[in-house]
Order: structure tokens, then sequence, then C-alpha cells
């Protein structure tokens, strides 16, 4: 029989053997520790609804607070010197941000690699962390391993503040990108406490609260830095991170149900009367680490199903990094808007957010009910998805507006207005897929949702090097049309996954969880 902690859908666990001897003696024991099905307090499941709240209230606040605090960090210098210049851009935008971080500490203005690798390291350290991150919450438990990450992402912070070369603050940029827990971890904590028909929510509000923070980000720097210094301004972001985060520490529990039924096995086996020599010595090999480093990659070309779900994210994806590097630039070359203006229009990127989130909040978990009712009350993961399929289609015609807006200096407002669709219809072709994540692998989920991310952010380096190319040969108009055009490719992922997914699902070890059937 095998142990409470992986008794699930947990194919990945195989090579995990006991010794005979140490099964044998505690087998009983194990067994004892599993939750007890009539509730059990220390169930995330069977906690109560106030405290799962309080958990993702946590999670979104660490969210935000990543992306408040990562923005304005190349933002800051660029725009104290761009106020000089009567110019404005956004915190990500390559060029103009990069450039003045690069004078400001003393790098060369023919070293234009550095420039663009300050911005795109944050990127490439987003995906380096995530091997580490979900792997190591599937090993060691979701508390450890957010808390270690927080602390990283702190003191990086700090040093990022504190950085007395331009290569030293890629490096801060690198190692705050690798820190960031709450992409992969949130989702799948979420995963942990609530079941099925209620997860869309909580998904919701997580993803919200990071788009959130990238759109206030630009807009406290752009409005702070013109009286206060970048490096202050940092700090804030510090002090901010630091009272999230230790919160966190104090308050959030651990969430992952084989974490918890080891450890509550090993106070069993240390309080019985066996002797010492018989009782077994629970500690991780180097063979275990390894398995769950590798996870994320076994899982992803070991399912059809998440192979394509990450490419179809990344590509969408890829409209979150376009629009950030191009809307400054439109704001400063077409619209002139001052820094404070400029800020305050990514304004329009929170609202397209607020309005599918609540879109989400308000349908997600309504329609998986009632598909789930239409099929004899049992649930399935393909239920997530026609909130994605209308946030797919509807993205299209968006990036298009987008594009023409600029290509003939339409009226500001309707400029702003195409940034809330684009952000609107972004948000709602992806989120449902993280719940479906989720959903069709279960424990897995954390290194699922590493596989997406890495995928994600990868393209996310790259493929707005290859639209600003198009944009600068064919203008922002057809451009973007192309772009968006571009982006059809993509949206049969959700339509096929939502009539097939549950037979394709089947096909992979590693998505094939039971179906989720309405309690009576």
């Amino acid at each position: 029989m095998a142990p409470a902690a992986d008794h699930e859908s947990a194919p990945l666990l195989a090579e995990r053997h006991e010794p005979e001897d140490t099964l044998s003696n505690s087998v009983n024991t194990i067994c004892e520790a599993d939750f007890d099905p009539e509730g059990d307090p220390e169930n995330p499941l069977d906690w109560k609804l106030s405290f799962k709240w309080f958990i993702v209230f946590l999670l979104s606040m660490s969210a935000f607070t990543v992306y408040v605090a990562i923005l304005p960090m190349p933002a800051a210098v660029a725009i104290t010197k761009l106020t000089l210049a009567n110019r404005t851009f956004s915190c990500v935008s390559v060029v103009p941000v990069a450039r003045r971080i690069s004078r400001d500490l003393g790098g060369s203005p023919e070293d234009t690699s550095s420039e663009v690798l300050l911005v795109t390291i944050w990127e490439l350290g987003e995906a380096a962390g995530p091997l580490l991150i979900g792997s190591l919450s599937e090993l060691f438990g979701r508390s450890p391993v957010i808390n270690t990450a927080n602390v990283i992402f702190v003191a990086a912070l700090v040093m990022g503040a504190l950085a007395p070369t331009l290569g030293f603050l890629i490096f801060t940029r690198a190692l705050t990108g690798a820190a960031v827990a709450i992409n992969v971890l949130g989702p799948a904590i979420v995963g942990d406490i609530f079941i099925p028909e209620q997860r869309g929510t909580a998904i919701s509000m997580i993803m919200f609260a990071p788009l959130l923070g990238s759109s206030i980000g630009p807009a406290f720097s752009g409005a702070a830095i013109e009286k206060l210094n970048w490096r202050v301004i940092i700090f804030v972001c510090v002090i901010l991170a630091a009272v999230c985060y230790s919160i966190s520490f104090v308050f959030f529990r651990e969430t992952y149900k084989p974490t918890i039924l080891r450890r509550r096995a090993a106070k069993l086996l240390a309080a019985s009367p066996a002797s010492d020599i018989d009782k077994p010595v629970v500690k991780h090999s180097y063979k275990s680490l390894w398995l769950s480093i590798s996870r994320p990659a076994t899982v992803l070309f070991g399912s059809g199903v998440i192979m394509a779900i990450s490419f179809y994210v990344a590509i969408m994806f890829s409209h979150f990094y376009v629009a950030a590097i191009t809307m400054p630039r439109i704001i400063e070359d077409i619209y002139h808007l001052s820094p404070t203006a400029a800020g305050l229009s990514f304004f329009s990127n929170a609202l397209g957010s607020l309005i599918s989130i609540m879109v989400c909040k308000t349908w997600l978990d309504s329609i998986y009910v009632k598909l789930r009712d239409n099929n004899n009350g049992v649930g399935l993961p393909e239920f997530r998805l026609p909130i994605a399929i209308f946030g797919a289609v509807t993205i299209v015609p968006g990036v298009a507006l987008y594009g023409w807006c600029a290509e003939y200096k339409w009226n500001i407002y309707i400029f702003l207005i195409s940034c809330v669709w684009v952000r609107m219809s972004l948000i709602m072709s992806f989120a449902p897929l993280t719940a479906y994540v989720v959903d069709a692998c279960g424990l897995y989920s954390a290194s699922a949702l590493t596989a997406v991310i890495v995928t994600r952010c990868i393209a996310g380096a790259f493929l707005p090097l290859g639209t600003d190319k198009l944009v600068n040969i064919m203008g922002y108009g057809w451009g973007f049309t192309i772009y968006a055009l571009a982006t059809l490719a993509v949206v049969p992922v959700p339509v096929a996954l939502f009539y097939k997914g549950d037979s394709w699902r089947k096909n992979s070890e590693y998505t094939k969880v039971e179906e989720h059937v309405e309690a009576e």
C-alpha cells in the first residue's frame, strides 16, 4: 500500500520506493496519519472559508508587491533624466529606460547590449526561478519555499537600491526575477485549499494583483520620481515588500497535502513505542531532489495538453510585453504627454484588468458549475475554458485597433480604450487556463505551472523583438494588424481543448485526474 501522502494521482512519485523493512514497520502509522474524511483541522480543504480567503488575500498582496516593487527599478532613473528632456516612457520600455539607467550608473552610451540585458534579464530570471520553486515546493512543501523566496526577493531589492555599477544592478534584476514564487505557487496553493468549483474566483484574484501592480508601478514612479531619487523609491518598495512578506510569514500555513501528511506521520512514528532502530529515517536523497527539479520538463514533454497550453499562453502573454514596450513610445512620440500624465495613462491597463477579473470572478466558477450540472454532476477541467475562448477571439480586433490608433494619431481616449480592450481580452484569454492546469494536474499543478511559466517567459523575452521590427518596417497600423492575425493561429487551442481535452488528457499520466463529482 502506498503512503497516504502519495496516495493520489501521482505518477511522478513512482520512482520513490522505501526499503521493505521500513515500509512494513511504518505502514500502519502512515495510514493513521491520513486526513479524517469526516473533517480534519489540518486538512486545507476543511479550513474555515474565511481563513482560506485570508490566504488568498496574502497571496494577492504578495503578487501585487512583486510588480509594484520591481517595475519602478528600471523606471526611476530614466524618469529623472527624461523629465529634464520632456520625455516619458514605461518602466519596461527597452531603449529609453535602459539607456538612462546605464548612463546614470556609468555605462557607456555605445554599450547597447547591457541596456537590453538590464530589461530582459528579469524575464530570464523569472524563467529560471520556477524550475526550482515549483519542484522544491512539491518536495519540501509550499511554506518553506515561498518564505525563502520572499526573503531572497527583498534582499535582492535592497542590493538593487544600493547597486554601485550597472553589472551589479543586472545581477539583482536576475535575482529578483528568479525569486518570484507567487506566479507558480499562488494558483497551486489555491488548488490545495479549494475544491474545483471554488477555485476560479480565487485564481482570478491572484492573477489580477500583479497586473494591477504593473499598472500602478509606472504611475507611482512617474509621479514620485520628479521629487524623489530613484534609490529612495526602491527603498519604499523594500518597505512595502518587507511588511507584506512579514505578515505572510506569520500567518501562512502549509497547504500541500503530502507534506502535511509526512509531518503527521513523522510525529506519530516518533511517539510510537518502536525502538529508534525500527523507525524509518525520513530524508530527501539527491535522486529525489533531481526528480523534483526535472519534473516540470517531464510533465511538459509527457503531456500534449500541457505543451499546447504552454504554446498558447506564450503567444497570448506576449501581448503584455509588446504593449509594455510600445505604449510608452506611442505616448511619448505621438501624444506628447507629461511624465505624470503618462504614468497615469497606465491605469487604462488597470481598468482592463479590473473588468476582466470581475468577469472571471462572476462567471468562471458559475459556468463550471452549470456545465458540471449538465454533465450529470461530473466536473471536468475543460469547463473552465469558455471565457478563455471569448478572450482569445476578442483580443484580435483590440490589438488591430491599438495599432491603427497610433498610426493615424486618433484621439488619446480612443487609444486608451484600445489599451483597456487589449488588457481585458488578454486576461480572459489565459486566466482560465491557469485554473484548468490546477484542475487537470492535481498534486503536480506547481510543476505543470512551472512549465507553462518558463515557456511564457522565454517567449516574452524574444517575441516582442520581432514585433518591434515588424512595426518599424510596416508602421503601427499594419504591423499590429499582422500581429493580431498571427494570434489567430492559437485561438483553436482552447476551442479544441474544450471539445476534446477530456480524451486527450487521458493519454498522459500527468493529466489523468479523476473527475470531480458534486457532493450529494
